[in-house]
């Protein structure tokens, strides 16, 4: 049997289906009709690209935003530093984490900081090409099992896409994925301008016409990815306030507010009992548990990454969040094109990362290969993994938990999934 051919993923976060338009983007219009292709289920995070490299859950590779230590001294600097204004330790931190990119979520307060440890892989790291998903939690990712054979690469910034367009497939290796975040990042802070939109989703379109020109020029397969769409923010809540007006003292809970989701954990039953019924009576709302979780497939052994997790409904997100600093957001948006709506305001046009429910969240792979056939409708995210190795003739890793989606037609054809 023959070698299987290179394969090149185009992983473009935020490509919502409901914007692929024969109008918008022809090719990947015409794609979409022409090969198969698959819808993937998301989960409540916008902390995807762990579960789809590693092919595990989130409660089996472990990073899920923050966890909460159970371990933490209160020592008489520790006190003395809580004093210190939020102002002044989220500036501090910022400073550092420009100068040092593993140092994650600087817009946290320190005094609530500290509660937390970080389980996190966001861009600043996969900027510089980190794909360390953290020592002795045993679960290995795609480029883990295939060392120099698969190589990574990320851009967010469109004026790349031209060079890339010329060197992309390379060819020279078994997987080449580039994570083309650029058009996810616009999308945060451009879903309300419709013209820049329709502009950008044109030159999305025409890159990856030009990258599958040239996977078939060099006989490179090529599968793209996307993990979920955008949903435009036509409303806000202040929850921290709400958490405030609540007068449960702060030491008595810890949270941890994303744009979409919030996590709690509660150290007193007052607190979980009247922030509950606060949550619960806010309307635009929905608080989950952990049996909640266990049926989105997430299955944590204890409430360490959060007690109560509250999902604001689609079209709706916080602000204040725990991604907001007023330095940093004016730092952000003088130094990125795609994100400078964020200095005349600094809330989110476009949201992800919500409960999975709803179109926003519905990601889809598809193989632009002929001689194949999607196998089901829809997969969790844990079949991507499985389903690179499989393309590339390699049985799935004893660590995932997925299967392959795509199979060979014909009447002799196999699954190419191997289980």
């Amino acid at each position: 049997m023959s070698a299987a051919p290179p394969l090149f993923v185009l992983y473009v976060p935020g490509l919502d289906r409901r914007r692929v338009t024969r109008e918008n983007t022809p090719f990947v219009y015409d794609a979409l009709a022409r090969f198969p292709n698959v819808a993937l289920r998301t989960l409540p995070t916008t902390e995807l690209v762990p579960t789809l490299f590693t092919g595990t859950w989130p409660h089996e590779h472990g990073i899920w935003q923050v966890k909460l230590r159970r371990d933490v001294r209160d020592t008489w600097a520790a006190r003395a530093l809580s004093l210190v204004p939020d102002a002044v330790t989220t500036t501090v931190q910022g400073v550092r984490h420009v100068i040092d990119r593993n140092y994650d979520l600087a817009t946290v307060p320190w005094r609530r900081r500290r509660r937390f440890e970080l389980r996190r892989f966001k861009y600043t790291r996969r900027t510089g090409g980190d794909l360390a998903f953290g020592e002795g939690r045993g679960v290995a990712s795609l480029f883990d099992h295939l060392g120099e054979r698969g190589r990574y690469l990320f851009t967010m910034r469109f004026s790349e896409l031209e060079r890339l367009g010329n060197e992309l497939p390379s060819g020279r290796f078994d997987l080449e994925l580039l994570e083309m975040y650029a058009f996810d990042v616009l999308s945060h802070w451009n879903l309300d301008r419709p013209d820049v939109i329709r502009v950008c989703l044109a030159r999305v379109d025409e890159f990856v016409r030009r990258v599958a020109h040239r996977a078939r020029e060099r006989g490179v397969r090529l599968m793209l990815l996307v993990d979920h769409g955008q949903e435009l923010v036509r409303e806000r809540i202040d929850l921290r306030g709400r958490l405030r007006e609540s007068r449960v003292p702060g030491r008595e809970y810890d949270y941890f507010l994303e744009v979409g989701v919030a996590r709690l954990w509660f150290h007193t039953e007052r607190a979980r009992r009247t922030l509950l019924d606060v949550l619960r009576a806010t309307p635009r709302l929905r608080v989950l548990g952990a049996p909640d979780l266990r049926e989105l497939g997430i299955d944590f052994p204890d409430d360490s990454f959060g007690e109560a997790y509250v999902i604001a409904d689609h079209g709706v997100a916080f602000f204040p969040h725990d991604y907001y600093q007023p330095l940093a957001n004016v730092f952000l948006g003088l130094t990125h094109d795609a994100q400078r709506p964020r200095v005349g305001d600094p809330r989110h046009r476009g949201s992800h990362g919500q409960h999975p429910d709803h179109a926003s969240e519905t990601g889809y792979l598809c193989l632009l290969e002929d001689g194949f056939v999607a196998d089901r409708e829809e997969s969790p995210l844990v079949d991507f993994a499985p389903t690179v190795l499989a393309l590339l003739g390699r049985p799935p890793l004893p660590s995932m938990g997925g299967r392959a989606c795509f199979r060979e037609s014909g009447p002799h054809g196999s699954a190419i999934a191997g289980r």
